[in-house]
């Protein structure tokens, strides 16, 4: 009989980074693929920034009387989820900032960058890329 926990969601997943004008996959030094590796849905790290991300909207709503919020509050907390989810930057540094949290979300909040945050957000997002046997890139 098939054995369904032979499918859990590996703790983590390494997105390679793509060129934003190329689409060719970036390189730092010694021509390693510049990469994020990030916690997915299955770990205990995705699941506090999600819990964080949903206190955040509950505590609007009760400022507020509205979950709406601006696009400023959206950059805000989309950058401060993938700040938590963020393991490590593999090959690369942002403005020679010490890796961690800050520097993720500074990182991620910088509007120059929105394509970095992109491929992290949409990689990030995918159940497949956390399968024990999804293909990697």
């Amino acid at each position: 009989m098939f054995d369904v926990s032979t499918l859990a969601a590996e703790e983590c997943f390494q997105i390679i980074l793509n060129h934003p004008a190329t689409g060719e996959p970036l390189e730092g030094e010694g021509g390693k693929p510049c990469a994020v590796t990030v916690y997915g849905p299955g770990s205990k790290p995705f699941a506090a920034a999600k819990a964080a991300s949903s206190n955040r909207a509950v505590k609007r709503l009760r400022a507020k009387g509205s979950v709406e919020s601006s696009a400023e509050e959206d950059a805000a907390a989309t950058a401060s989820f993938l700040a938590a989810i963020t393991k490590s930057l593999d090959n690369f540094t942002y403005k020679d900032g010490e890796p961690g949290p800050a520097m993720f979300r500074a990182l991620y909040l910088d509007p120059g960058m929105g394509w970095l945050a992109e491929q992290v957000n949409n990689g990030a997002g995918d159940w497949a890329n956390f399968t024990a046997k999804s293909p990697k890139p």
